[in-house]
């Protein structure tokens, strides 16, 4: 019923170790509370092991009831689960490999992460990878409930469903596709487009040797000061792609208009160019990249 007791030194010796009527095992101290303790002499700051149901390791300090620090030492640290299967290390460099038994960054994951707040400091980034077969591909994934994902695919960010099917890309030159992940314009939307409002960009031109830059705006004005000749430069040349533009001109006196030869007008012939002080609009469309442009008076004399 009594405890058994390890002691040495001389005389009584001094007690070292001792088992209790419990079972408990208790190395410098004679009150061992769990079923291994060891203390550092004073009965304080102890390392207690407490099998059961669950077992726990806890640094304990008994003369205040309160927790004490731990410090695990080793050239490598692992963690497994079930009979030893290995779920996360620390190597000797201080990488932490969850899923990684040979982590090469600060943490490496392998599988999905859940986070509810991701806070990086200036100047950090993330990244991630997909392995698809023998290639790995940069991929940053964002989900939110079960449809929003994002990645980064090489060269470009996809945005896609949970399906994998994309909806809207960013190419490496800035290009915004929506509904395709290859946009060969700013902003290149596969399918219909619904909006309150449209607003078109305008230019002034000046001048008597006008260039219209059909990449600068879609709307231009012009007061001619001369005799005046037209070019258009810019032209979009992607396939299946029309464009329109419109041009307002204010005659600044009795000046001639030349057009391009290959703007086409009704009749074979333009229009009159507006008298002095007169305006007049006209419209051109094209849908083989200005190989032919289609002209229209769409207002005259409005003065």
């Amino acid at each position: 019923t009594g405890s058994l007791r390890f002691l040495n030194g001389p005389g009584s010796g001094t007690e070292r170790m001792r088992i209790d009527a419990a079972g408990n095992v208790g190395v410098g101290t004679d009150n061992p509370l769990n079923k291994l303790v060891v203390s550092e002499g004073t009965g304080q700051h102890g390392l207690e092991f407490a099998p059961g149901t669950i077992s726990y390791i806890q640094a304990y300090d008994r003369a205040t009831t309160d927790y004490g620090d731990l410090k695990i030492d080793a050239q490598t640290i692992a963690f497994g689960t079930d009979n030893g299967t290995e779920r996360m290390r620390i190597d000797s460099t201080g990488r932490v490999g969850i899923g990684e038994t040979n982590p090469t960054e600060s943490l490496e994951v392998v599988g999905a992460v859940k986070a509810s707040n991701v806070i990086l400091k200036q100047g950090g980034a993330v990244q991630g990878y997909r392995n698809t077969g023998n290639l790995l591909l940069p991929m940053l994934r964002y989900v939110s409930g079960t449809n929003d994902v994002q990645h980064l695919s090489s060269g470009k960010h996809l945005f896609v469903d949970g399906s994998e099917n994309v909806q809207m890309a960013i190419d490496s030159s800035g290009n915004v596709g929506i509904g395709t992940d290859n946009p060969d314009a700013l902003l290149h939307v596969d399918g219909a487009i619904q909006a309150k409002s449209s607003i078109e960009t305008y230019q002034a031109l000046s001048g008597t040797s006008v260039s219209i830059d059909c990449s600068a705006a879609s709307v231009f004005s012009l007061s001619t000061t001369g005799t005046t000749t037209f070019s258009f430069t810019n032209v979009p040349s992607t396939s299946n792609t029309a464009l329109g533009l419109t041009l307002e001109i204010t005659a600044g006196g009795t000046h001639t208009l030349n057009w391009p030869a290959s703007v086409k007008w009704a009749g074979g012939s333009a229009p009159d160019a507006p008298a002095s002080g007169e305006t007049n609009i006209y419209g051109f469309y094209t849908r083989n990249a200005g190989t032919t442009w289609y002209g229209f008076l769409s207002g005259a004399a409005m003065a």
